[in-house]
Order: structure tokens, then C-alpha cells, then sequence
């Protein structure tokens, strides 16, 4: 158990654990001393039953601190996220940004999402950075979110920060310099490790300076959350001590390294 409560809420997405049951995904982040759950609905079957989720919430004492949705959004599963922020209390809808030369998604979100903030003004809407680290060498498109400010400044939403999905050059370019900026405008901040191509590796495992990240994001007084988000491997999955054990880890990195 935390040794005090966190300033920084550190919350465990079921996106970890994908077509796990959702009463497990609960009882890994409860056990892993988590604050909150990102609930993915496009991961987890049950995730869209909204009074199933409210009870597990209940259950085991663990708030759904914000909603994710999928880089395929349209109307239904962002009606659905509402639905499930109404009955649950999350505050927090999370869209995957559309994948490249993904027309459809990318259409719904400029055309509509501006009148979805205006009608429920006290959930934050945020989006994804794509991913940038393993892509760079792709053209950029017109139908997708290609720029951090402007996710921030042309569609008036928050930045979810998924370090591990840009590259390091971006995040000194982007973060680092421009902190006094940006960090304002980050809702959550995935902190997690990357090396060459492979993401979402524990803290520590990859290349990329957290410490550095989590110092700047300090520095100027980030007050959202940290989410825990790996890519486990198939014989970890298997093994809830093993996932366990990786969660763990990298909550106590977060919180030795965040000051």
C-alpha cells in the first residue's frame, strides 16, 4: 500500500489486459494499489455496460477516472462513452486519434466534437498523439491528427500524452522546449519506455529519459494523471504475477522519479 496519498492520481487502463474480463482487470488494479481505471471499450467487451462497470467501481473501491474510445469513433461508441461518464462520474473521454488516411473517424470528431463539448462541458475531451516514433518516415495526411498544438489549439482539446508513441526528437521539440506551453494542456501522461520499435515497455527498459519527461512535467506543475500502460507479452498475460509485477514496477518508478 502507498505510503501517502499521491498528488498525481495513477490510473491502470484495461487497454493493458485486451478481452480480459473486467472483474479481473478490477482485481489486477486493486491489488497493484492503482487510484482509478482508463476504461478502453474497444478492448474489453463488458466495458460498454455501464451499470456492470458502476458496480465493479463499487466493488472495489476503484473510480473510472476517464473513458477511452477507439480510432474507429463514430457517434454510437462516443455516445456510449458519455453514457458511461453519466452513470459512472468519469470526467475524462479519451479518443484514439484515427489512423492514417482514416476518412470517416477523422470527419466525425472536426465536424461534431466541438457541439459534444458545448453539450456536456464537464467531461474534458482528449486526444492521443499518434504515433509518431514508429511512422516517421510516412507523409503526413490531411485526415489526421498530425500536430500536438494543433489538437490543442484548433480543436480546443486536451492532450493525452502518450510518451511512448513519439519519438524522442518530438517530445524535446514539443514537451521539453515548450513546456511552460504545453504541460498545461496535458490531461493524462502514459509514461511508459520504447526502444527502436518496440513500445510500451516498462519504465526503465527502453532508451528514452523519463526522468527527464517527469522532470519537466514537474517543474511545471502537471497536475493530471499517470497512467500505467504496457504491452504485455503473451506468457505474461497468462501469468496474473507476472502482470502484477510489471504494474508495480512501474507505478514505484513513476512515484520514486516524480517529485
Amino acid at each position: 500500500m502507498p505510503d501517502k496519498k499521491r498528488v498525481n492520481p495513477i490510473i491502470f487502463s484495461s487497454e493493458n489486459l485486451p478481452w480480459f474480463g473486467l472483474d479481473l482487470i478490477f482485481s489486477i488494479a486493486k491489488d497493484s494499489w492503482c487510484d482509478g481505471i482508463d476504461l478502453a471499450l474497444w478492448k474489453n467487451y463488458d466495458a460498454r455496460h455501464e451499470w456492470y462497470v458502476q458496480k465493479l467501481s463499487h466493488n472495489y473501491n476503484l473510480p473510472i477516472y476517464s473513458v477511452q474510445t477507439s480510432s474507429k469513433i463514430n457517434a454510437k461508441e462516443m455516445n456510449k462513452a458519455i453514457e458511461i461518464c453519466e452513470v459512472t462520474g468519469a470526467q475524462h473521454i479519451l479518443i484514439n486519434a484515427p489512423k492514417y488516411f482514416d476518412v470517416k473517424p477523422y470527419a466525425f470528431l472536426t465536424t461534431h466534437l466541438k457541439t459534444y463539448q458545448t453539450q456536456y462541458p464537464h467531461i474534458t475531451f482528449s486526444i492521443i498523439n499518434p504515433d509518431t516514433a514508429s511512422m516517421a518516415f510516412l507523409p503526413f495526411p490531411k485526415y489526421r491528427f498530425n500536430n500536438v498544438g494543433e489538437i490543442i489549439k484548433k480543436h480546443h482539446c486536451k492532450l493525452w500524452f502518450d510518451v511512448s508513441n513519439m519519438d524522442e526528437d518530438t517530445i524535446d521539440t514539443m514537451i521539453i522546449s515548450q513546456s511552460d506551453h504545453i504541460v498545461e494542456h496535458i490531461a493524462i501522461c502514459y509514461l511508459s519506455d520504447r526502444k527502436k520499435e518496440k513500445s510500451h515497455l516498462m519504465p526503465g527498459e527502453g532508451t528514452y529519459n523519463l526522468t527527464n519527461i517527469l522532470k519537466t512535467l514537474s517543474k511545471n506543475h502537471y497536475n493530471g494523471a499517470f497512467g500505467v500502460k504496457l504491452a504485455f507479452d503473451a506468457q505474461t498475460l497468462v501469468n496474473n504475477e507476472k502482470v502484477l509485477f510489471q504494474i508495480q514496477k512501474s507505478i514505484d518508478y513513476i512515484t520514486n522519479h516524480y517529485k
